[in-house]
């Protein structure tokens, strides 16, 4: 009994410590008091007991929450502005140096519309004392990451935002998410995807970001899980909410930002935001050269090229020459969040033309079958949407013009938007794409004859798989 009490003396005293230092956030349950009184086991052996007292929380648990949503919130931007907030909630807590460890419905509670996270120390209690108290959870691990299942667990903020994962299921589709998932990136997207279509095909259909951000979170591999919490709010953002496409106000709040940051006297930060600024300058100018350079790892490359995309709204063209590779695994990604965004842009009203240069080889194999039946089956929910086109095709050709067209630059993305042009060209070195060179080009309609004048002889994807579209005229090119 006495290593009991210390057992839980401990993990309180721990908590105690832990909200002291978020005190001042209102996404935290507040400490009202605290401490130790004196007191005897059933032996009269002296011990003392902590106690803790924490402001109520008068509000609904997420999981009652939830109850009038049972398979799902229904509307994307609910599930965004709801997914943003928790994310900004964990990155505050993150920022002072506090894990969780213990993330899931029953520890959430929501204020009017604002998250407020409890129990910082029960994970630590539940772990060392094995009670069975509080709410029962369906499965001890559902909302637990991977790496943490085990004896020796440890806490850590990717640890977190797996927790989080699957709680943004949770929303999505009003069930505790599955306790196994596929460990591949693709495959786990195409899994989750899914699962959304089939228990909340409303949400999903309005926004594919939400399988997007979700999988990031629940990614197997904590080294390739979202790294922090503010790139998560990066993703939402880009697939819906507050997205910064006005210059003028993004220049006004950074000046405003920058008046603030002056008058808290905070020198080291004030030049360090100096140096970040400095870096968004550099960009700039070569913005006004009409070149920019997307680097880095898969990550980088593929964030930002996606942010990037966003930006394109109704009634703006994206048109591509493309080859397979571009969207392997390592690169754009089979079913990832590039081709969402392709997905989200023309239901926006985008006009989406794509050109796929396939060979017979292609034909066995089985990644290039994947990336097809992705966009294939992309294709056939914007069409079936009425809202805008999305026109995706292909032509055979033989090993040696592919090569040559992608040495040559013909493998490329052209962007319209009100009469500028813009050229996305990927540079490659052996399979894996190093980096994106985005170029403004001055003669958008010639450089659509020059790359794209045969698009009408080319056949539609359908056919690729044995099937040719209704209604489908294919011209061919006279011998």
């Amino acid at each position: 009994m006495e290593e009991f009490v210390r057992i839980v003396n401990t993990s309180l005293e721990q908590e105690i410590s832990v909200t002291n230092r978020l005190h001042d956030l209102e996404c935290v349950a507040r400490t009202i008091d605290s401490g130790a009184r004196p007191a005897h086991l059933q032996n009269w052996t002296p011990v003392h007991l902590t106690f803790i007292v924490q402001e109520y929380a008068d509000g609904l648990r997420l999981d009652e929450y939830m109850k009038k949503w049972p398979r799902g919130i229904s509307s994307a931007r609910a599930w965004l502005r709801l997914a943003r907030d928790l994310a900004t909630a964990v990155k505050e807590f993150h920022q002072r140096g506090i894990c969780h460890q213990d993330i899931w419905p029953h520890n959430i509670i929501l204020l009017g519309n604002k998250p407020v996270f409890i129990d910082f120390g029960e994970a630590a209690l539940r772990h060392a004392t094995n009670l069975p108290y509080g709410p029962r959870r369906p499965h001890p691990h559902a909302y637990m990451a991977p790496e943490g299942r085990g004896v020796d667990r440890f806490a850590s903020r990717r640890a977190d935002l797996y927790s989080l994962g699957g709680v943004l299921y949770f929303l999505a589709v009003g069930e505790d998410p599955p306790t196994t998932l596929p460990k591949g990136l693709d495959s786990l997207k195409t899994y989750v995807m899914g699962l959304l279509k089939k228990k909340n095909q409303a949400l999903v259909s309005q926004n594919w970001g939400v399988a997007d951000i979700t999988a990031r979170c629940l990614r197997h591999d904590r080294n390739r899980r979202v790294r922090n919490a503010e790139a998560l709010l990066q993703e939402i953002r880009t697939f819906g909410l507050d997205s910064p496409t006005d210059l003028a106000g993004t220049l006004k709040r950074v000046r405003r930002l920058g008046s603030e940051l002056r008058r808290r006297d905070d020198h080291l930060f004030e030049k360090m935001a100096a140096v970040e600024l400095r870096q968004v300058e550099c960009r700039m100018q070569d913005m006004l050269q009409g070149i920019l350079d997307i680097s880095g790892d898969h990550e980088a490359i593929v964030s930002g090229l996606t942010q990037y995309l966003s930006v394109l709204r109704q009634g703006d063209e994206y048109l591509a020459v493309t080859v397979p590779r571009f969207w392997f695994t390592g690169n754009l990604g089979i079913n990832g969040r590039y081709l969402a965004m392709n997905r989200q842009i023309a239901m926006g009203g985008v006009h989406v033309r794509r050109l796929f240069l396939l060979t017979k080889a292609d034909r066995s194999d089985a990644r290039v079958r994947k990336i097809l039946s992705a966009h294939r089956d992309v294709c056939r929910e914007v069409i079936a949407s009425r809202k805008s086109t999305m026109d995706v095709r292909y032509r055979e050709v033989t090993p040696g013009e592919r090569k040559a067209a992608v040495q040559q630059g013909d493998h490329l993305g052209i962007w319209i938007k009100k009469g500028a042009a813009m050229e996305i060209v990927p540079v490659y070195d052996a399979d894996s794409i190093t980096t994106i060179r985005l170029r403004s080009v001055s003669d958008p309609p010639a450089v659509l004859r020059k790359k794209l004048d045969d698009w009408e002889l080319a056949d539609p994807l359908e056919k690729w798989f044995g099937k040719e579209p209704r209604g489908t005229v294919t011209r061919r090119k006279p011998r």
